[in-house]
């Protein structure tokens, strides 16, 4: 059997139609990728924005952390330098020492004689510096003699050992502090009735004072 066969303007028009169809399907396909592709990007976009979002975070938190550090440094500097000053102003001060009971010191003498014993030196130093660690204290001395002097030659010996004593403490560095001396000759024995041995009741006694004229323990 013999095909009809097609004429120009049928075959030409088959042509034009099979374009337009392979056109639009490349159109559609073109279409898909390109939302594909939209997709992605947007996908990515929001993947960047939140690394962006927990970068600014991350950096936030650091720079707090920093803060704070720096803050504790400067907390610990500041302590160190308190300290640091503290130590110095201790250095600067003599420490107190405890150098007598009760804040009192008792100084002995030979028959007849105003004398310092070599072995008071330390005492005294000790005292001298314990009185310049408390603002405002005065030194009392009260001189003594024993009973075998006549009452004026007591009087005058114990005069002379509170002199003697007085000036010692000045030479030591007290010469701005208050000094209420009294000589009492024999008037105050230590023991009443002592007959023999009166080396203990020829003496001096140095107290510390506060304003009140209390007496300070240095216990």
């Amino acid at each position: 059997m013999r095909l009809p066969s097609l004429s120009g303007t049928v075959i030409g028009t088959l042509a034009i139609l099979s374009l337009g169809a392979l056109s639009a399907l490349g159109w559609h396909f073109s279409l898909q990728h390109r939302l594909a592709a939209e997709a992605r990007l947007s996908a990515l976009e929001a993947q960047l924005a939140a690394a962006q979002a927990q970068a600014q975070t991350l950096l936030e938190d650091n720079t707090e952390l920093l803060l704070d550090v720096a803050r504790r440094d400067r907390a610990l500097d500041a302590a160190s330098e308190e300290r640091l000053q503290l130590l110095a102003q201790a250095k600067a001060q003599p420490a107190p020492v405890l150098c007598c009971l009760d804040g009192r010191v008792l100084l002995h003498f030979q028959g007849g004689s105003s004398a310092i014993e070599n072995f008071y030196d330390a005492e005294l130093t000790d005292f001298a510096n314990a009185v310049r660690t408390l603002p405002g204290a005065t030194v009392e001395i009260s001189g003594y003699a024993d009973r075998s002097s006549e009452r004026e030659t007591a009087l005058e010996l114990s005069q002379e050992r509170v002199h003697a004593v007085r000036e010692r403490l000045r030479a030591l560095g007290l010469s701005e502090v208050d000094f209420y001396t009294s000589a009492n000759g024999a008037a105050t024995p230590l023991a009443q009735g002592a007959t023999r041995d009166e080396f203990f009741e020829r003496r001096v006694e140095l107290r510390l004072v506060d304003s009140g004229a209390q007496q300070i323990s240095l216990r």
